[in-house]
């Protein structure tokens, strides 16, 4: 995609549309840390949901007198709300208690227990009160939050993601193309713009191949044999989505879109590449075509967006007439 093209798309935008990209964009980077403390509210639920029964001083030897209690939050270790962490001596029963080198937490005492002695549990360095039951509660969905942040990650471009994590509806569409091919569909159908036949002249010879690169590694080349489009994998493998020949392609087009008022700009808002197949609806029952059949308002054919230079473009037109003659006029 080249980037003039990408600025001149993004500045179709009304105010209403850019602050609403925006508002997008902040409350995308505001999610992340609340998902994060919403993750440690629902571990400290779950530690508490577990307590059972309170230890007793035959089961410990060991018990811990409280002094007093001060509240943490709204946003902490525990998540959000306001929590008890409490200053105790500890020590064995009969013992003399010194102070414990470290605060209590989640709750475990509050002030109403101040002043008191409990028998208490020390594992590792923090003190238990409570037998653990093991129990399902709703903490439990903590260990969902990884798979369906990677979920969101790997549909992201899909979806649109990229679009909510940037401020720039130019880069959300280089990082995310279904973004712009549903900003172009939206002012398609609100009349903002206009679609028409695109002809950009022609070199004076047509290369031997066109090949059109798209972000996260999908392309379609334009050859003697016809057009194909590959995807390239993670071991960097080219895999091959669909191929056409010439003989079932009735037609190759370029289509510009235009403002209303704009009738004789050179430089149209974005270029896309249509083809039209033998027969028409040939595109719409291929696996790797169908999904660009009737986008972005095409009828009968495929429509694939990659919003292409002028360069490009004419690249792309002086083949394909190339091509077609030659078909046309067959072996010499």
């Amino acid at each position: 995609m080249h980037v003039s093209v990408l600025a001149r798309i993004a500045q179709q935008q009304t105010l209403p549309e850019r602050l609403g990209g925006f508002l997008r964009f902040v409350v995308f980077w505001l999610t992340i840390p609340a998902a994060f403390f919403l993750s440690l509210t629902l571990l400290n639920l779950d530690d508490v949901n577990q307590r059972d029964a309170e230890y007793t001083v035959d089961e410990t030897g060991a018990v811990a007198y409280v002094k007093e209690c001060t509240a943490y939050g709204p946003i902490s270790h525990a998540g959000f709300g306001y929590h008890w962490g409490c200053s105790v001596d500890y020590g064995g029963d009969g013992r003399d208690l010194r102070p414990y080198s470290k605060q209590t937490q989640s709750d475990m005492f509050t002030p109403a227990d101040v002043g008191k002695t409990f028998a208490v549990k020390k594992v590792d360095k923090q003190l238990h009160r409570y037998h653990e039951v093991d129990r399902t509660t709703w903490g439990d969905l903590f260990i969902l939050f990884p798979f369906l942040a990677v979920g969101a990650i790997a549909t992201g471009q899909y979806w649109g993601i990229g679009r909510w994590a940037v401020g720039s509806l130019a880069l959300g569409i280089k990082l995310t193309p279904n973004v712009g091919r549903r900003y172009i569909e939206k002012l398609l159908r609100q009349g903002r713009l206009v679609a028409r036949p695109y002809d950009p002249g022609f070199y004076s010879e047509a290369a031997a191949t066109v090949q059109l690169t798209k972000v996260h590694g999908h392309w379609v080349k334009i050859t003697k044999a016809g057009i194909t489009s590959h995807h390239k994998t993670k071991y960097r493998h080219r895999v091959l989505t669909w191929s056409l020949r010439w003989s079932q392609l009735e037609k190759l087009e370029l289509t510009a879109f235009y403002r209303p008022d704009d009738e004789d700009s050179e430089y149209p808002i974005a270029r896309v590449m249509d083809i039209y197949t033998i027969p028409r609806d040939l595109a719409s029952r291929d696996p790797g075509l169908k999904k660009h059949w009737g986008a972005m308002g095409i009828e009968g054919g495929a429509r694939f967006e990659y919003f292409l230079s002028r360069e490009k473009a004419m690249a792309i037109n002086s083949t394909n007439a190339a091509y077609q003659a030659l078909r046309t006029k067959g072996p010499q």
